[in-house]
């Protein structure tokens, strides 16, 4: 939090920011990056009672990209601390799409989809039945629906607008799903298959495996998202590596860490931007997926 007197050198230094050389204002822009998030409450004051254009937009893009740097700062602390809670990951997308994203809106519709799953599970549920349960919560009671008509623009990778219109795209109903079944603490990983988010169900019983250790042999079933949580087998992974022309790869059966599963999120929200002709979200995209290191 800023004292008295950094909160005076911040605003000092808001009042030039219709500085015309360019190499002047360059050093007063990292001079206010530098203040981070204690930057944003003067800078937004500033924001709103602007009249200049200049100023206007200078200002914007200084909340931006302090509110840019917040995320990257948040994405590789949810990596450092082992990369759980894959809804955390959606909300700082969203986030970083839409500045008046409400998270906490949201979080109180997670809690409640994992509450009404909650209650319904037991330990004398079959693998199987269990599914079967966050099926009914996910598609019947909750109605998400899987929509093939749905299609890959930026907007469908929103979690926002998923949970508000109950329609997204593999992506992104994927992620919710899996993230629900993590939070009901079900041995469910996302499968990196090409062009489709599918999800295993191990054999976890004696919790003896980290994933990396896991086998097909570990896998019970698949569960498909975006068909309303259908089950199937590996038979259908191999036909549909066939279909599509993969070559045939052990990790295209096996469960995957949520740091790759969030990578390949980013990778196609980066390609939906690239799509729109939106260079900037393009770019931060791919920022965002240099925080992976050597999970990239």
């Amino acid at each position: 939090m800023l004292t008295a007197s950094g909160l005076k050198s911040v605003q000092a230094l808001i009042s030039m920011v219709d500085e015309p050389d360019d190499g002047i204002y360059a050093s007063l822009k990292s001079r206010l990056l530098s203040y981070e998030k204690d930057a944003l409450p003067p800078l937004k004051e500033a924001w709103m009672a602007a009249t200049d254009l200049l100023v206007v937009s200078r200002l914007g893009e200084l909340m931006d990209e302090i509110n840019f740097r917040l995320i990257y700062n948040e994405l590789e602390a949810w990596l450092a601390e082992g990369a759980n809670g894959l809804s955390k990951v959606m909300f700082l997308v969203n986030k970083l799409g839409d500045k008046d994203f409400e998270e906490t809106l949201y979080q109180g519709k997670i809690e409640l989809l994992f509450k009404d799953a909650w209650l319904e599970m037991n330990e004398n549920l079959t693998a199987l039945e269990q599914i079967k349960v966050l099926n009914h919560i996910f598609f019947t009671i909750h109605q998400y629906n899987s929509n093939p008509a749905t299609n890959d623009v930026v907007d469908d990778f929103f979690i926002g607008n998923l949970m508000n219109a109950k329609e997204g795209n593999a992506t992104s109903m994927g992620m919710l799903y899996l993230a629900i079944a993590q939070y009901l603490k079900l041995p469910v990983y996302g499968v990196n298959l090409p062009g489709h988010l599918i999800l295993a169900y191990v054999d976890d019983r004696f919790k003896l495996k980290d994933i990396d250790s896991y086998s097909r042999e570990d896998v019970l079933f698949y569960i498909n998202p975006f068909n309303s949580g259908a089950v199937f087998t590996e038979s259908e992974i191999a036909l549909y590596i066939k279909q599509v022309h993969l070559t045939e790869k052990e990790l295209y059966y096996l469960p995957a860490h949520n740091s790759l599963i969030v990578q390949r999120y980013l990778k196609e929200l980066q390609k939906a931007y690239a799509r729109e002709g939106d260079d900037l979200m393009s770019d931060r995209f791919q920022q965002l997926l240099r925080a992976f290191g050597e999970i990239v």
